[in-house]
Parts: structure tokens; sequence; C-alpha cells
């Protein structure tokens, strides 16, 4: 069946709230310990909250219109040190106490926003107080990678008390299990905290990285290259640019709601991270551009493949104190 381009833009508004496409590609990276070797140190009762922010812009065009997207974000996690593993590796005990999101779309789409410390008159908002205290375990290597995420599966388990109906409850825990499920967490903690060398000596070095967008595990690297820059026995830096890429641009990746899509975006990113002794960053800040486009494929909502021209800039800052 062929559809003209006239009833593609008629279409076009009934369908845009399947179709915003939010990368949110918060590339942030963190490092260094002292004047000691580049590894993190790890006590049994070491406490640190993280607070992250981060604001990012989408720009996309659906049928030759411009859409703008404004996007903000916020959190706070508590990590604390349970274990010391033979390898060298730690297990962390981690919990959110607030998480908050604003998502201003296009004209004639509702804002979407949800506040952990928000009114729970609104659903959006008893949903991401289900999420807080609820406690998972994660597992840090030296270098800061994460090596195993235990018990994610707590973050949703109060969601059956948020007043919904069982055919919202299936798609919301579907949504979050995406987002906040093992290989999601893995790879936001991966940003923001592995970031060291295998060789401690380096002083410059180049680490690898997946991109996660949406929980969602893309077919896109990230090419980080860290230099250290030492300004006095407490204040320590590292420095960094790096270049995304796709690595697969025919790779189909299952998107909410039903949607598939296949990637092709590149660009640059580049991070300043203030860092404290025992390895841990007490800030870390990042800028993220992307372009490139993200091609819809063909299903019941999407009846042919459409190809969105997609420009995406992020800024994020963290910073995490030791208790």
């Amino acid at each position: 069946m062929k559809y003209s381009k006239t009833c593609l833009v008629n279409k076009s508004k009934a369908m845009m709230k399947y179709l915003i496409i939010i990368f949110i590609a918060c590339l942030h990276t963190a490092f260094v310990k002292g004047q000691s070797a580049l590894r993190y140190t790890f006590k049994v009762g070491d406490a640190y909250v993280i607070m992250q922010t981060s604001r990012q812009q989408v720009k996309q065009s659906l049928f030759g219109t411009e859409q703008v997207i404004d996007n903000a974000g916020s959190g706070t996690l508590h990590l604390v040190t349970q274990k010391l593993n033979a390898d060298g590796s730690a297990t962390l005990d981690a919990h959110y106490t607030m998480l908050a999101m604003t998502m201003q779309l296009p004209e004639g789409i509702s804002t979407i926003s949800f506040d952990s410390e928000g009114d729970t008159a609104q659903v959006g908002n008893r949903i991401a107080r289900a999420m807080m205290h609820k406690h998972f375990l994660l597992t840090l290597s030296p270098q800061g990678k994460v090596l195993v995420i235990d018990g994610e599966e707590n973050l949703w388990s109060d969601f059956k008390n948020a007043g919904l109906d069982n055919q919202q409850l299936q798609q919301l825990q579907y949504q979050f299990e995406q987002n906040f499920g093992e290989a999601s967490l893995r790879s936001q903690f991966d940003t923001f905290l592995y970031l060291y060398p295998l060789d401690v000596k380096s002083q410059s070095w180049i680490n690898i990285t997946g991109v996660e967008v949406m929980g969602l595990s893309l077919p896109m690297s990230s090419e980080n290259k860290l230099t250290m820059q030492r300004k006095g026995v407490n204040e320590n830096y590292i420095i960094g640019d790096g270049n995304i890429t796709t690595t697969d641009t025919t790779r189909v990746v299952m998107m909410p709601n039903g949607l598939k899509a296949a990637v092709n975006l590149a660009g640059k990113q580049t991070i300043n991270a203030r860092v404290m002794a025992g390895g841990w960053p007490a800030q870390v800040a990042s800028e993220a551009s992307l372009a490139g486009q993200v091609t819809l494929k063909a299903s019941v909502i999407t009846p042919i493949d459409i190809a969105m021209p997609v420009d995406i800039h992020t800024k994020t800052d963290i910073t995490i104190l030791k208790k």
C-alpha cells in the first residue's frame, strides 16, 4: 500500500507520542587516586552520595517539520561498601533517594514529568517514589568497571501499589526493566565510574565503553582519550575528549511502545573531572553532541520506514560526596 505525503503529514500528529525519540547520552567520566596508582581504594563501611543533574536538547525533523524537545533530570544515589573481594573488587549497596525528570515536548503534546518528592496525587510521582530506598548490589573493579548488578528488580517491586490497572502495570514494568535492568544500570554506572586503565603507571590512556540510551544498549561505542593533570596533593584532574560512533547501522533495536529503529549517529564529548584521594571523583562535568539519523522501521504504528534527522546536545554534572 502506498501513502501520500499529505496522508503521512496528517497522521504525524496522532503518531507523535509514539515517535518522540529521546536519546539521553549522558556521557561522563571519573577517575584518579591522589598521588598514587590509578585505582579505586575500597574500605568496608565507606559511604558515598552521588548527585547528578542533566539538561538536554533534542532537535529532530519529522516529515519536514523540526521539533525541539527539552529534557531535564536529576537524581541522588547512595553507595555503601559492604565487602572486599579476593580479586580486588568490592561489593557496594546502592539505593536511590531522589529521582526527577521533565520532558518539554513539541506543541500539542503534554509535558511528561515525574518527581519522587512531588505530589503523590500524580501517578508519575507515585511511581518515582515507589523506587526510593529500594536496595540493590553492584560489584566494582579497582578500575571502576561494574562487574555484577544484583537485585535491581527491587526498584520496581512496589509498582503494584501505585494505583495502576494490570495493563498499565505490565507496560510500566517492561519500560523500567529496560531503563533500570542490569544491562542499563551497568552502562549508566560505567559512564562515570569506569575510567582507570589497566596500566597503573599511565599518564594518558584510552577507555572504550558502550553507549546506553533510554535504557537501551545501542550499537554504538565511545572512545575517550583521558589525561591526568596533577595540581597538588589533593587536587588532581582528569581531562578527556572522545568520539562517539555507531558500530552497526543495520542492527534493529527494540524501542518503547513496540517501535523498532536503526541508528546512525556520531558525535564528540568533553570531560573534566576533579578527583579525591581514594580514586573516587568529586566532580564530573561533561558535554556531548550527537547528530545523524534514526530510522523508525515499519510496524503497526508506522506502516513505512521513517527516517528522522536528529541532533542532540547534553550537559551533565555529577557531584560525589564521601560521607
